[in-house]
This record gives structure tokens, C-alpha cells and sequence, in this order.
């Protein structure tokens, strides 16, 4: 990160809102533009193509879990977490929105893929088995809007809150079940 270049890119725009790196191979990313859909790259985003226009328009986040085809999560502000098992080409809802709110944020456990993290205005959720389940965890804020889990220790994980015009950070050893300021 010490220095940083633009990449030319054949993507129809650059107003993404949800961006993502596959755990197996980092040249395989993944970016929703909004307007046009899901796509992909395999070349470290120089070279996309469109992988699905089949998903709603306010998707804010993405996540990739591996495996071949590629599992996806994608994160909608009105329908909840959506997962796609065959590389981006259709999508189910896994996790209705309901008391989960808008989701911001999503992240897939980097050594336990079918461990996946949910934050927005209804706070932080967990599943550990791949989004067939979940639950809500005891996160000290009602918002979350941003994700991290460690590739090193994926027990400890980083959560984003927003208080008035504050940013707040908090970090979990234990997966989630208890928190402190970061």
C-alpha cells in the first residue's frame, strides 16, 4: 500500500458498491456497478465480464468464499444476504432483511469459508454454514458498516459502527461473542 496506480479497466462505470478478492486466487475479483450487475475478472482487474444482472440494484456489499465454481455473497439494503454457488451466475436469498435491516457489510471467515459475517442497521450477524442459518451476535452498536477478519487469526475480527458523525471501531477475539473498542 505504500504506493498505488490506477488500473485501466473495461468495467461500463466506476460507481461500485460492493468489491471483493477470492480466497483462492488473488488475481480473481469480483465488483458490483451499480446500474449494471455483477462482474468479474481473473487477471487482477485489468479484463471483466458480466457475470449477473439478475441482482437488485442496492447491493452495498460483496463477499467471495472459493471454491470452484466461486460461492458469492452479496448484501442488499432492502432483501437481506443473497448467495450465489455457481460464480455470480443466479443468486438466493439466504437471509432475509427483517430485523437485520440494510446490510452494509459482509466477510467470509478466510480459513472456515462457510463462516460469513452480516453487519447493517440491525447490527452483526453470523453464519456457520454457509448462510443457511443465522444469528444475531451481541455487538455493542445497532449498525455496522464495515467488516474485517483476520487472515492470520480469523477468531478476531474488526466491526465499523457510526454514532452521530463518529466512526467506532470494535474488535472481537472470540468470533463475535464479546467486544471492546479496537
Amino acid at each position: 500500500g505504500a504506493s498505488w496506480q490506477p488500473v485501466d479497466h473495461n468495467l461500463p462505470g466506476t460507481d461500485i458498491h460492493g468489491f471483493s478478492m477470492s480466497p483462492d486466487d488473488p488475481n480473481r475479483l469480483y465488483a458490483f456497478v451499480v446500474g449494471s450487475g455483477v462482474f468479474q475478472s481473473s487477471d487482477g482487474g485489468r479484463i471483466w465480464q458480466a457475470l449477473s444482472d439478475k441482482v437488485p440494484g442496492d447491493i452495498m456489499g460483496l463477499a467471495a468464499a472459493g471454491g470452484t465454481p466461486e460461492t458469492l455473497y452479496a448484501g442488499s439494503m432492502r432483501f437481506g444476504v443473497l448467495r450465489s454457488t455457481d460464480g455470480g451466475q443466479s443468486w438466493k436469498p439466504t437471509m432475509q432483511s427483517g430485523g437485520a435491516g440494510s446490510l452494509f457489510a459482509l466477510a467470509v471467515d478466510p480459513v472456515v469459508h462457510q463462516t460469513v459475517y452480516a453487519g447493517g442497521e440491525g447490527g452483526l450477524y453470523k453464519s456457520t454454514d454457509g448462510g443457511a442459518s443465522w444469528s444475531k451476535l451481541p455487538f455493542p452498536v445497532n449498525n455496522v458498516v464495515a467488516i474485517a477478519i483476520s487472515p492470520a487469526q480469523p477468531s478476531v475480527v474488526l466491526a465499523i459502527a457510526v454514532q452521530g458523525q463518529q466512526g467506532l471501531v470494535y474488535r472481537s477475539e472470540d468470533g463475535g461473542q464479546s467486544w471492546g473498542k479496537g
